[in-house]
């Protein structure tokens, strides 16, 4: 296996580790989690091109929607979209509101555009292209609906929803199974003669 991919290989079990990690601090919940390994997932898509442009004299360059690249342009670039990529999921699992969710929110804007945007303004189906590298590529109707329904829906649909949790404070919700330990905890509080009384109805 070439050193590009050891180097990208490498890199995905950092920022996995960091992930993971994350997670197990448990300020996120459902959505967060959807919005990070979406993330995640994109991030180990363009990980091995930051390496590969520089140290490949064959590369093809990388191409992005209406971005094209190849050399130290094409580096440089990817490193960006990796980095933001990685930022962006774990901002997702590990703040989950707030203003830096903006950045995941302008980032997702700008992908699902350009994404959606160059797949539906090609004038011929022979540009409607996923290349994964190495002459394999997926072309025509079914990399038209490739580009549509896993690179740009999901994007538009984690843009909507750092656009909400952009305008919230304070912490992320807990898990769904915090909720009940929660609950008997404020349960508890009732039988407690300094303790606030409420009632919860049927």
């Amino acid at each position: 296996m070439a050193i590009w991919y050891w180097l990208g290989l490498t890199s995905n079990v950092i920022v996995w580790s960091v992930f993971f990690y994350l997670l197990t601090r448990r300020h996120w919940n459902l959505g967060a989690l959807l919005v990070g390994i979406l993330h995640m997932l994109f991030a180990m898509i363009v990980s091995i091109a930051p390496f590969r442009s520089l140290l490949d004299p064959n590369y093809a360059g990388l191409g992005l929607g209406f971005l094209s690249f190849d050399g130290v342009k094409a580096s440089l670039l990817a490193t960006l979209i990796f980095g933001w990529s990685v930022a962006a999921a774990w901002l997702a699992v590990g703040k989950g509101r707030g203003r830096w969710m903006n950045l995941v929110l302008v980032g997702d804007i700008f992908l699902a555009l350009n994404f959606g945007g160059s797949t539906l303004l090609e004038g011929s189906s022979d540009n409607w292209r996923v290349d994964f590298g190495d002459g394999k590529a997926i072309t025509g109707l079914a990399g038209a609906l490739i580009l549509l329904l896993l690179f740009t829906f999901p994007f538009f649909v984690s843009a909507v929803w750092a656009a909400r949790r952009s305008r919230s404070n304070g912490a992320a919700p807990p898990l769904l199974s915090d909720l009940p330990q929660t609950r008997h905890h404020a349960e508890d509080q009732t039988n407690d003669t300094t303790g606030f009384r409420f009632s919860e109805g049927a």
